[in-house]
């Protein structure tokens, strides 16, 4: 018989992930649902109270448009049973229903850095959910956790998770950047900026006052400075003191 795997969505991001993974599943029986709870949490989402978080509101609503945009199999709240497999993106809250199958946590992205609400979860066993994402992986619910880097493998360790459960293999919707080489992108001879906001270094894992780092690609000339694009190539190349000035600096190297 078949094996049949339960993957948990919540936000559009954590429901894309799980879907990818399902690609490679093929040979399996896979079925999906929105992210979900059980007891007051759960008593609370059905009721609205909480659709300013994963559980309701636009997550819900984004992420059945995309499962029945995709045409994939559902099974709200994993209510057939059954799983050889739960697959989820979170286990700030995990349902009665999936705690005693196997079951293989994703981290989703960035995690939130760990202030008082993360002490106080940790320190008076409070839920997990309050904390957000710095609370990830906290469950110990889980028998594998898919992290995205060596770096985060060595702060998932620092924060109690066992270490033979952790397997880096980088997230899903973000780190399989070869997969971007074959596009049907119609333009050349182009200017191209990547930059960001704020400055968000990997060690702090939130935005920080930092200097913002920038790359700026010319498409019709030879590449000038630095073969990569990482935090500490960025500190030695050129410094921009305001937008306007980068924003002038790209529109000369258009018209060049």
């Amino acid at each position: 018989m078949t094996a049949r795997i339960l993957l948990i969505g919540g936000s559009l991001n954590q429901t894309k992930i799980v879907h990818k993974i399902s690609l490679h599943l093929q040979d399996f029986d896979c079925y999906f649902t929105p992210y979900y709870a059980d007891g007051l949490e759960g008593f609370a989402a059905r009721a609205g109270w909480l659709d300013f978080t994963v559980l309701g509101g636009r997550h819900y609503r984004d992420t059945m448009d995309y499962l029945t945009e995709h045409d994939l199999p559902l099974d709200l709240y994993g209510k057939q049973g059954g799983y050889d497999l739960v697959i989820t993106a979170s286990d700030l809250i995990v349902p009665k229903n999936v705690r005693n199958t196997r079951l293989v946590l994703v981290q989703e992205g960035i995690t939130e850095s760990e202030g008082t609400l993360y002490r106080l979860v940790k320190t008076l066993k409070l839920p997990r959910y309050l904390a957000n994402t710095a609370a990830t992986g906290l469950s110990n619910s889980y028998d594998v956790f898919c992290v995205a880097s060596e770096g985060y493998r060595e702060l998932f360790i620092r924060k109690g998770v066992r270490p033979e459960k952790i397997v880096v293999t980088g997230i899903p919707n973000f780190d399989h950047v070869r997969s971007f080489c074959e596009n049907d992108f119609p333009h050349r001879n182009f200017v191209l900026v990547v930059t960001s906001d704020h400055a968000t270094p990997v060690a702090e894992r939130t935005h920080v006052a930092d200097p913002v780092p920038f790359l700026v690609y010319q498409s019709e000339h030879a590449t000038c400075g630095p073969e990569v694009f990482t935090e500490a190539s960025t500190r030695s190349g050129a410094q921009i003191a305001s937008g306007p000035e980068l924003l002038q600096l790209v529109l000369a190297r258009g018209r060049g």
